[in-house]
Formats: C-alpha cells, sequence, structure tokens
C-alpha cells in the first residue's frame, strides 16, 4: 500500500515500501524488504549441494590414493638409498634378510640393518613410535597380528626383500644357487632388477617377520605374498595401488607395475639376466 510522508520541511514524499531498493526508500534511509527463501527453494539448494558432494567425493578419494602411492614410492626409494649407504660401508655387500640358524628377533633382519642408515634409532624391544613412517605405505590397513604385538617384535611394516637379491645368510631360501646379500658388483642389470617391493601382511613386523621376504620361485613358501596364489585370492599380486605396486629396483628407481610385468616377458626377480 503507497503512502506519504513528510520530511522535514514539510513535502510530500511518494513512498511504495513494496518495492525493493526503491530510490525513494533510499533517500528516506529505509530498509528495503527483503523476500524470504521458501521451502521449495531450499530443498533445490540442497538437492543440488547433494549432487555436487557426490560428484567431487570420489575425485578427492581417488587424489587420495594417489597421494599415498607417491608416498609408498618415496618410502621405497629411501629405504633402498639406505641400503646401498649400507653396502658401501660393506665392500659393495648387500645386507642379508636374516642370520640362519637364529631368530630374527635377535636384530638381524634387513629393515633393521637398513634402518640405521635412514637416522634411525630404533630400541632392541618395544614398539616403533608411529612417527617412524617409512616402513609403512599409507595405504597398507592391514593389522599386525596379535603375536607379533605381543613379543615386542615392533611395529607393521608393508616391504619385503627380493630373495634373488637379498637372502638369508647361511641357507638358500629360493634355491637358485646364493646365500646372503649379493655384491652389487655381481648384479649386472640392477634397473631390471627388484630389491623391494610391497607386503601388507599381517605378519610382517619390523623385528620378526616371515614376509619380510620375497621371491618369483612358485612352490616355495616365499613366492611373494602368497604361495602359489592367484590375483583372486592373493591381494599383493592384485595389487595394492589401482591394481598395481611400487617396486624398488637395484639402482635406486621405483616404478609402479602389475605383479604380472614382473614377471613376463622378464622375469626382473631373478638376479642373473
Amino acid at each position: 500500500m503507497k503512502q506519504y510522508i513528510h520530511t522535514r520541511n514539510e513535502r510530500s514524499i511518494l513512498v511504495d515500501p513494496l518495492v525493493d531498493g526503491s530510490p525513494k526508500n533510499r533517500g528516506l534511509g529505509l530498509s528495503p524488504i527483503r523476500k524470504k527463501f521458501t521451502l521449495i527453494e531450499l530443498l533445490v539448494v540442497i538437492a543440488i549441494i547433494g549432487i555436487l558432494a557426490s560428484m567431487l567425493l570420489p575425485a578427492l578419494s581417488q587424489a587420495k590414493k594417489v597421494a599415498n602411492a607417491i608416498s609408498c614410492a618415496n618410502n621405497l626409494k629411501n629405504i633402498t638409498a639406505g641400503t646401498m649407504l649400507y653396502a658401501n660401508d660393506f665392500s659393495g655387500n648387500l645386507p642379508y634378510i636374516w642370520r640362519g640358524g637364529t631368530s630374527p628377533v635377535t636384530g638381524s633382519l634387513w629393515t633393521l640393518k637398513t634402518a640405521e642408515y635412514l637416522g634411525l634409532k630404533l630400541p632392541f624391544a618395544g614398539w616403533v613410535p608411529d612417527k617412524i613412517q617409512v616402513f609403512k605405505c599409507p595405504s597398507d590397513n592391514v593389522t599386525v597380528w596379535p603375536g607379533r604385538r605381543t613379543n615386542h617384535h615392533l611395529g607393521k611394516i608393508s616391504y619385503c626383500a627380493n630373495l634373488a637379491v637379498m637372502d638369508i645368510d647361511t641357507v638358500d631360501a629360493n634355491s637358485d644357487g646364493a646365500k646372503a646379500g649379493r655384491n652389487i658388483a655381481s648384479i649386472k642389470k640392477g634397473a631390471d632388477t627388484i630389491i623391494f617391493a610391497e607386503d601388507h601382511n599381517g605378519g610382517n613386523a619390523m623385528r620378526f617377520s616371515g614376509d619380510a621376504l620375497a621371491c618369483f620361485n612358485p612352490g616355495f613358501t616365499y613366492e611373494y605374498t602368497k604361495q602359489n596364489k592367484s590375483k583372486i585370492n592373493d591381494p599383493g599380486k592384485r595389487g595394492y595401488h589401482s591394481f598395481g605396486n611400487n617396486w624398488a629396483f637395484v639402482d635406486g628407481h621405483v616404478k609402479w607395475m602389475k605383479w604380472e610385468d614382473t614377471v613376463y616377458p622378464f622375469n626382473l626377480w631373478a638376479f642373473d639376466k
């Protein structure tokens, strides 16, 4: 409804309060009347937000998976670099996986030897603090077995060594004619020879683990993550990162590959190519 308002000089000004932003209203310092959202409009806005969120969340999830794979690859690069520093101090000889005839809990496991060259001071017994992440892939959600935790064999790790390159010191565990860690000079094609792989297994612990070693030798206990298993029932062969894994090579580079590509057409596990 229109109405007249008298100003100080008694002039009458026609004001329409229903017109939002009317010059007459602004001239008088009156606030314009704002229209409120209806229930239908609010529901439409909520629906649009829901649609946008459903489109965005998968992208964020994929981005997180990519970031985890990159972090895992960096872990393997650091582990390989630490292992090579060890070899430099021992005339080019790589560390053995563990000392045969003794329990790996004695501190002979390759992870403990490499850790020293990564600046990690690990206690002889006890649990590895969560802040030590270089041996743990961010995508590894497998819980360490209770027995590993109860017996203080330190924390869950996500990586294993290739038996063809780093064997048990007194045992030829994969029957390839060699024991212990090889001398780097004997590995002619380091860029084509795997040294470390991923193994997200509940038994893979820092100080004691039969899962800290692997090979490609069908029929052997240490055949990658599960003996004589296919991709259907072996998550390691199926792949931890978008149907593939990170693989570290003797020359220091890390590459994402599907498991079958490490075996065919060339066996990247064997050292004598």
